[in-house]
């Protein structure tokens, strides 16, 4: 991500089919935590253009902040720093 944000990837999780041996995959759904650079305190609206821009333009890719219920889901690393 640019260093326009506030915040920057943490870690990246892979849910679903993606973390299977299915022949066909759907939608692929990521988890995505975000943590503040420096000292900034993250806006919601940064969070939510940050998850959509790491989207793109992709109808099959689902980006979800990683937090609450979703921490508790099976799920594969696929990106952490």
């Amino acid at each position: 991500m640019k260093d326009e944000y506030a915040a920057r990837v943490r870690k990246i999780v892979a849910f679903g089919g993606i973390t299977t041996k299915h022949e066909r995959i759907q939608d692929i759904a990521l988890g995505v935590q975000l943590e503040p650079q420096a000292s900034h305190v993250v806006p919601e609206a940064d969070r939510r253009a940050m998850l959509k821009a790491l989207r793109g333009k992709s109808a099959a890719l689902k980006v979800h902040p990683l937090e609450g219920w979703l921490l508790t889901m099976p799920g594969r690393v696929v990106w952490e720093s």
